[in-house]
């Protein structure tokens, strides 16, 4: 049962993250540029 407490907590964790997301586009776009910019980064190492 414990890890299912754990997954409950991810998710309102997750759940959290997106509605800040959803109040500010920026910040969404923003993730999503540096996560880009990471994948380019890893393909030239």
């Amino acid at each position: 049962m414990e890890n299912k407490k754990e997954l409950e907590e991810k998710k309102a964790m997750f759940l959290e993250v997106l509605e800040q997301y959803k109040k500010d586009d920026t910040l969404f776009i923003n993730y999503l540029e540096s996560m880009k910019k990471i994948s380019e980064w890893m393909k030239q190492q």
